[in-house]
């Protein structure tokens, strides 16, 4: 993780006193927002989990790092942040694209010297990266919202939340664009899509996809329920999205939400970062429900524990091996753990593939994208008498 010039890492405030830094007193206020952000002689209030703050937030912290230019997933999110100043921060719709400026100057070098003004870099300047609508509104409401405060103080891992969530936007749009070549509407607006996000959490993926596709519908479900300064996650801010508290586990839970897809639409199954089993419970879910779920993205995290936990693998046992397999076949586990969950999705070969993505801060960076070629089939083809899914092929 980089530091920003405070000798801080980028997303976190530094160490000290002189944390309570100050912007411009010429900011405006932002009348429709329900927030504060008029300045006074000792700087501006800013929306905070706990009411009114002065200092800076995780998220203004990680605006100002150079993380928000030299990081993709970043870099569409935030349109290169304020970097250089470019791009201020309280405009109240953090928009100030410019088309003007040579996307190939380094203005943010000068410092008041004409030769380094034109001195020219591979990365574009902050002003000069336009933003897409959904991430503009995103970060809007991330900014200026009180609602949305508790993600904009989430600390040190906001930007690993930020760009794990892109990349998933990101995933979806590649996916849509291989199985709808023809559907103009569904990749622009997602109308008829249903996205199931498994261990949702904080929903910052679902609020993402709420924005890019705004006819869609968004269902996250995850075991913890909100708590109360997580405002953002209350029904009725966006009408494409909710989040429901309950266990992946529970097939009444997932009912509920596949139960939701629109009539003569689809359901993508969603999930990153899934620990253990989860991820097994992601790429069944096609198994069970074939006529429903068209495609799934699973970002799988730590492997299963090598001693069964009776009550999830539902006595099958299977992948608390992983770990011994990869010991004595001398590769990788995580590596072996992506390739058995790869071979479990009951699709063909054709359909489902590990895609690496180099821009995410984890090292946990892969995702299974599987597409279901045929929702027509029938699920009781998919298992055998003893419920294993018969297109499920061990790795010796």
């Amino acid at each position: 993780m980089s530091m920003n010039a405070n000798g801080a890492e980028d997303g976190m405030a530094p160490a000290g006193p002189n944390n309570d830094r100050q912007e411009s007193s010429s900011a405006p206020d932002h009348p429709g927002t329900g927030t504060n952000t008029t300045c006074t002689s000792t700087g501006i209030s800013r929306p905070h989990r706990h009411g009114k703050s002065k200092h800076y937030r995780a998220v203004e912290y990680l605006l100002r790092s150079p993380s928000c230019v030299e990081n993709r997933h970043l870099r569409r999110l935030t349109g290169g942040g304020t970097h250089g100043g470019y791009r201020p921060l309280f405009d109240g719709t953090f928009s100030n694209y410019d088309p003007t400026i040579d996307p190939t100057v380094d203005h943010t070098s000068s410092h008041g010297n004409d030769d380094a003004a034109t001195k020219h870099t591979s990365s574009p300047t902050p002003s000069s990266i336009a933003m897409e609508p959904w991430c503009e509104e995103f970060m809007r409401l991330v900014l200026y919202d009180e609602r949305f405060s508790n993600i904009a103080c989430k600390g040190q891992k906001l930007k690993k939340d930020l760009v794990d969530s892109v990349a998933i936007v990101e995933r979806v749009e590649e996916l849509l664009a291989k199985q709808y070549t023809s559907r103009v509407d569904l990749l622009e607006t997602g109308d008829g899509i249903l996205f199931f996000d498994l261990c949702s959490g904080k929903s910052i993926t679902g609020l993402m996809l709420a924005l890019r596709f705004p006819k869609s519908q968004v269902r996250g479900v995850d075991i913890r329920p909100p708590n109360p300064t997580e405002l953002h996650l209350k029904d009725g801010i966006f009408d494409n999205l909710t989040r429901l508290t309950g266990d992946v586990y529970d097939d009444d839970i997932i009912a509920s939400a596949i139960d939701q897809t629109p009539k003569g639409g689809t359901c993508i199954v969603l999930g990153t970062h899934l620990c253990g089993y989860l991820s097994v419970r992601a790429v069944d879910l096609i198994a069970e429900y074939p006529d429903v779920i068209s495609a799934a993205i699973v970002a799988p995290c730590c492997l299963m524990r090598q001693k069964k936990p009776s009550k999830y693998s539902k006595g099958t046992g299977w992948g608390h091996d992983t770990t011994k397999m990869a010991r004595i076949a001398k590769i990788d586990p995580f590596a072996l753990w992506l390739q058995r969950l790869r071979d479990r999705a009951p699709v063909p070969d054709e359909d489902k593939t590990i895609v690496t993505d180099q821009d995410m801060i984890s090292t946990k960076n892969s995702f299974i994208a599987i597409r279901n070629p045929d929702l027509r089939r029938s699920s009781a083809a998919l298992f055998d008498e003893k419920g294993e899914l018969m297109l499920c092929r061990e790795i010796a």
